[in-house]
């Protein structure tokens, strides 16, 4: 048996969701999707998620400026990792992670390609 659990909250991309720099939880993420992680836990749990880079960068309107960015390509993989390690420990299982790029997937994907998070 499926159950459909929505967990969401319009308008938060990665960096409202945790402390970026840390990967600590912030108000959003102990609110909404934690206590419902948790509520499951004696079944599998996969998570799809749809999100964004905005604001991981500092303002909103800040992303990855070509495929030679490799600061920002290394701040956005390291915020992705955080984001998927935090919902592993609160309880998923697998988690899938939609995001639309402006530019620099590749990039970014290659700097994911070598971390175990991604497998």
């Amino acid at each position: 048996m499926l159950q459909d659990v929505s967990a969401t909250k319009g308008g938060t991309s990665i960096a409202k969701w945790i402390n970026v720099e840390t990967g600590e939880p912030l108000p959003p993420w102990v609110n909404i999707p934690r206590p419902k992680l948790q509520e499951h836990k004696d079944v599998p749990v996969i998570v799809l998620a749809q999100q964004s880079l905005k604001w991981v960068f500092g303002r909103r309107t800040e992303g990855i400026r070509n495929a030679d960015d490799s600061q920002r390509i290394g701040q956005g993989a390291d915020a992705l990792e955080k984001y998927v390690r935090l919902l592993k420990e609160d309880g998923a299982e697998l988690a899938f992670v939609a995001m639309i790029f402006t530019g620099g997937l590749w990039n970014l994907r290659s700097a994911m390609s070598d971390t175990p998070w991604t497998s």
